[in-house]
């Protein structure tokens, strides 16, 4: 049986049945990221998704408040279809009576809230889960992130609302006030380590024939990392290999010689300069706040240049494993990544692998560079569409659809002990 932290953590699309069934039998309380409901909130005399199969507007608005009310605190889950008790705070008593035509319910329901909300709420998730096996009825979880762009509010003007403990309430002026200073000192942060990070990459040395690249990720809130060169050695933070590495990508796997390590002013970085056999150029860098990198350079003797985007996918997907390692090392709760990078090329012509055709590559230019914009993520919920979206923009930035074949096989590293 879990606990309702760890069914908490776990990715929505992972979620069952049993999941639901275990809130229930260790009482799960409500708090200001859980909560509960029996069934879609209606008046007795209104006829609702129960009833006509139809979403009354008082459904999808009750929902909305509790949604909104999670996405301007820390995020949370609404769990429709489970029946709380009298207590204070309220707890998971039973299962209720599975809800008609699940799947619909939450496709429409998913529309109307997008509808209802203002602004939307980018990451809203909505799962429907069958009562049994091949069953059109069940049960709904929606799963609402911690927003970058709160406050969020309900109708037209928009309400104001957020978790107070258990509860969901209206914001206050003062409320509303301090939670858009936070937002903007938040955003402009992040917008400052990108620039940065920028800065590092526009510092490259000019090298003929080559690709310069970086890929960047920012966490939302700032870290507290100390001695990290430490503890990226002594194998705290990454465990030591035991085994081969996967693909190498554009940049030597950073998850493996842990040896090399060293100190930097910001916290700390491995480098091809301390590989002398490498035959790339690159730095991965881990910063004490939370901002992680890889910045580099691919240079061949040949003109025009000849390369393979999944080599530039490998090292992206590089990227979000060293950062689910250092998410596990700082231990705070708060899980919300901003990912975004840029590849271009000091000549003129680039060949870029075609998969589908071994004996034909794409010509492309890159003297201009290709700049892929920000994408929100959560490592802890999974970062399989997050990668497969960047995965897209780098293959596009060589000119191509990426195709089956080519496709890095990436998961999501496997929760961490």
């Amino acid at each position: 049986m879990s606990s309702a932290s760890v069914i908490a953590q776990k990715p929505l699309s992972e979620l069952s049945l049993d999941d639901l069934e275990s809130l229930v039998e260790i009482e799960a309380a409500e708090s200001d990221q859980l909560e509960l409901k029996r069934d879609l909130p209606i008046s007795n005399d209104a006829k609702g998704w129960r009833e006509s199969g139809k979403l009354h507007k008082n459904e999808t608005r009750a929902i909305a408040i509790e949604v909104v009310a999670l996405a301007n605190g820390y995020g949370g889950r609404v769990y429709i279809g489970i029946e709380e008790s009298s207590d204070d705070p309220k707890r998971a008593a039973r299962m209720a009576s599975a809800l008609p035509n699940v799947a619909s319910l939450s496709e429409r329901l998913g529309d109307g809230l997008n509808g209802l909300i203002s602004p939307p709420i980018r990451g809203l998730a909505l799962k429907a889960i069958a009562d049994t096996e091949g069953s059109d009825d069940g049960f709904l979880v929606i799963d609402v992130p911690r927003s970058l762009e709160a406050p969020h509010g309900v109708g037209v003007p928009p309400q104001c609302y957020w978790r107070r403990g258990s509860t969901a309430q209206p914001m206050e002026m003062r409320d509303l006030q301090n939670l858009f200073w936070e937002t903007r000192t938040r955003m402009e942060r992040i917008r400052f380590e990108q620039q940065e990070s920028v800065r590092r990459y526009e510092q490259l040395p000019t090298r003929p024939n080559a690709i310069n690249y970086r890929f960047t990720l920012v966490s939302v809130e700032p870290l507290a990392l100390k001695q990290l060169t430490q503890n990226f050695r002594n194998g705290t933070i990454v465990p030591i290999m035991s085994r081969g590495v996967p693909a190498e990508g554009v940049a030597e796997y950073p998850l493996g010689r842990n040896d090399i390590w060293t100190f930097a002013a910001f916290g700390t970085a491995k480098s091809s300069e301390n590989l002398p056999t490498s035959s790339k150029h690159f730095t991965w860098a881990v910063d004490e706040t939370g901002v992680i990198e890889v910045i580099g350079t691919l240079a061949m003797p040949t003109d025009p240049l000849r390369v393979d985007p999944y080599d530039f996918c490998a090292t992206a997907a590089h990227l979000l494993y060293l950062a689910s390692y250092v998410h596990r090392f700082a231990s705070q709760s708060l899980d919300q990544w901003v990912l975004d990078g840029e590849i271009q090329s000091t000549c003129d012509i680039v060949y870029g692998q075609n998969p589908a055709d071994y004996f034909r590559d794409i010509t492309v230019n890159l003297r201009r560079g290709a700049l892929f914009r920000p994408l929100a993520l959560s490592l802890e919920q999974g970062t399989e569409e997050v990668f497969a979206a960047l995965e897209e923009r780098i293959w596009a930035a060589f000119g191509q659809a990426v195709v089956d074949q080519a496709k890095h096989p990436y998961q999501r590293p496997a929760r961490l002990a």
